[in-house]
Order: structure tokens, then C-alpha cells, then sequence
């Protein structure tokens, strides 16, 4: 009876090494389903994925700002992809030694510069590999005086819920709809946290 099969997630997914499951899920269902691909990225491995769970030739839908000058012919092209033109980048090779050295003195100092020290109203997020570094890096930022919270998937939900609220600055009461500034200015989460997570501003 499945008519419409999604895949949230394709490339980390596959990344993952899920594919043998995605492809074993997709034989069971009846062959003139629709099938949708979501994913933040498009690298060579899910294009070939992607035609092999379409029974038509897959349409492209592409969200956010696409090169100029690139040739449209090819709607999986990976140069056509860039970062939205709001996102300033910058990027900083260091030994992984030298990480935690570099985030208390070039990164997290950068962030504050135009604001009191530490001061609530500023936001940052950082994003590491795995739950135990989220957790090992929440406890150094907080013993040396940096008000931070973490999260990944080894919290509960209520948990989860009140690390974001200390993160966008509700109160910690019954009234949620109160709002304070900040109780944390870090959030530390691993990278496949990175995919759900919208904050305004």
C-alpha cells in the first residue's frame, strides 16, 4: 500500500553504510511508488543511488543559490552548489592538538569581540564528531568558566528540550513563554545534530 517512499538524510545514510537497507526496504514496496531523496549534499554516491531507487529519471530540485556561468545541462553538477551568499566562511587547519588551544583563544574570542566578554545575547555553536566529544567538550568549556550546554543523541527528550531552552533564552519556569536572555552561549552537538537544529537569528 506505500505509494510514496522518502529518504531523509540520503547522504549521511549512505555515508553511513545504510544503502543495503534503504535498497532492501525499497524491493518490498510496490514498484510505481514515488520516490523522494532529501539531502544537504549531492555527492557522486547518492546520484547513483538516487537512479537506482527511481524507476524514471529523477527531477532535481535544488534549494538555495546556484553558481552562475555553470552549464544546467547537468542537474547534478556539484560545482553548481555553493554556500548561500549571507555565510561568511573561514577556514583554520590545525593540528588536532592544538583544537581545543585554538577554539579559547582565536575562535570563541573572535566571536565576542564586539560584546562584553561572555555576554549572553551572543550565540555560538559548535559542532565535533561524537557524543563523548560533545560531552568532554562541554565540561572543559564549563570548568574554565564558559557557560555551555551540549547535545546529541544520548540525551532524553526532556533534556533535549531544556538545552535548547537554555540555549534560546527561555526561563527555566512553567511560563515558557517568557523569554530571558541566554542561560548557555555555547551549544555543543555532533554533526548529525547539525541537520535538524534552526535557530532564528
Amino acid at each position: 500500500r506505500v505509494t510514496f517512499f522518502v529518504v531523509d538524510e540520503a547522504d549521511r545514510m549512505i555515508l553511513l553504510g545504510f544503502w543495503k537497507q534503504v535498497k532492501t526496504v525499497s524491493q518490498q514496496i510496490r514498484p510505481d511508488r514515488q520516490c523522494i531523496m532529501l539531502s544537504a549534499t549531492w555527492p557522486p554516491e547518492v546520484r547513483d543511488c538516487s537512479l537506482k531507487l527511481c524507476r524514471e529519471s529523477p527531477v532535481h530540485v535544488n534549494v538555495g543559490d546556484i553558481s552562475d556561468n555553470i552549464d544546467d545541462s547537468d542537474p547534478f553538477n556539484r560545482e553548481k552548489q555553493r554556500t548561500a551568499r549571507s555565510v561568511k566562511q573561514e577556514i583554520l587547519c590545525v593540528p588536532r592538538c592544538d583544537k581545543f588551544y585554538h577554539l579559547l583563544n582565536e575562535l570563541l574570542p573572535t566571536c565576542f569581540k564586539d560584546h562584553d566578554n561572555k555576554k549572553r545575547d551572543t550565540k555560538v555553536l559548535i559542532f565535533t564528531s561524537g557524543k563523548k566529544s560533545v560531552d568532554n567538550l562541554v565540561g572543559c568549556l564549563r570548568k574554565i568558566g564558559w557557560p555551555a550546554v551540549g547535545i546529541h543523541s544520548g540525551k532524553e527528550q526532556a533534556e533535549r528540550e531544556w538545552i535548547f531552552d537554555q540555549f534560546k533564552g527561555r526561563l527555566n519556569t512553567e511560563d515558557h513563554s517568557r523569554a530571558s536572555r541566554a542561560e548557555a552561549v555555547i551549544l555543543v552537538a555532533t554533526d548529525i545534530m547539525a541537520r535538524g537544529m534552526d535557530f532564528v537569528s
